[in-house]
C-alpha cells in the first residue's frame, strides 16, 4: 500500500470488518476510465454490491476522491480515524 504506516493500519482493520461480514476485497484497487487511472485503497464486493473506499487521516484529498468515485459511477465509503477528520471531511464536501 501506498500510505504510511497509520494509513495502511486503518485500510487492514477496514478489510478485515469486510472480509468478518463475508465480502471479497481488493487493496489498491486499478480502474482505468477515459485513460485516466485511478487507484482506491480498498475496494469491497458482495455479490451486485460494490463500495470503493478511501481511508483519510486529513481532509487534503477528499474532494479529489469523491470525483474518482464518481468518474466511475461507484458509491464510496470515506474511513476515517477521529471525529474531527470526519468534521472536516464533511465541511469539504459541503456536506
Amino acid at each position: 500500500m501506498r500510505g504510511n504506516p497509520f494509513h495502511n493500519k486503518l485500510v487492514k482493520d477496514s478489510e478485515a470488518l469486510f472480509l468478518k461480514f463475508g465480502w471479497h476485497t481488493d487493496t489498491e484497487r486499478m480502474f482505468c476510465i477515459d485513460n485516466i487511472t485511478s487507484y482506491f485503497d480498498l475496494f469491497a464486493r458482495d455479490g451486485p454490491l460494490k463500495i470503493a473506499c478511501e481511508v483519510e487521516t486529513t481532509s487534503r484529498h477528499a474532494i479529489d476522491n469523491l470525483r474518482k468515485a464518481q468518474a466511475i459511477g461507484m458509491p464510496l465509503w470515506i474511513i476515517v480515524p477521529t471525529r474531527r477528520v470526519r468534521r472536516q471531511i464533511q465541511q469539504a464536501l459541503g456536506a
